[in-house]
Parts: structure tokens; C-alpha cells; sequence
């Protein structure tokens, strides 16, 4: 995942089902604390043909979708 989304995450998600935007790249970033949860999301956007990027922030998994 691109440091500026990592960042936006840093500073806007604490918990699960929190959504931002990020402001520099404009990519919608969604936060989950369930890794079930998580991978279902990552099969459905793999099964749609959505490209997305991944990272881990302390206990919550990202997904971030560009724009």
C-alpha cells in the first residue's frame, strides 16, 4: 500500500467498518479488525477484477481501492 495511504489510515481509522479517502492519491482505504472479514472483501474485489492494495496497521487490516 502507498505510504500516503498509510498514513491517512494512521491518522483517520481506529476500529472496524471505519472508511477514509485518502487526500493524496484519492483512494478509498477501508479498515477491518477481522481477518475473515478482511479476506472475503479481498475474494470479492479478486473475483470482480478490482484492483486494491494491502497493509496491516497495529490490529487492523487495510484495504485501499484507487480511484
Amino acid at each position: 500500500m502507498k505510504a500516503c495511504c498509510v498514513d491517512e489510515a494512521r491518522r483517520h481509522l481506529k476500529r472496524h467498518g471505519q472508511v477514509a479517502r485518502c487526500d493524496v492519491c484519492g483512494a478509498l482505504i477501508l479498515a477491518y479488525d477481522r481477518e475473515t472479514h478482511f479476506r472475503a472483501t479481498l475474494a470479492e474485489l479478486e473475483k470482480r477484477g478490482v484492483r486494491f492494495e494491502t497493509a496491516q496497521l497495529g490490529k487492523l487490516f487495510l484495504i485501499a481501492k484507487p480511484s
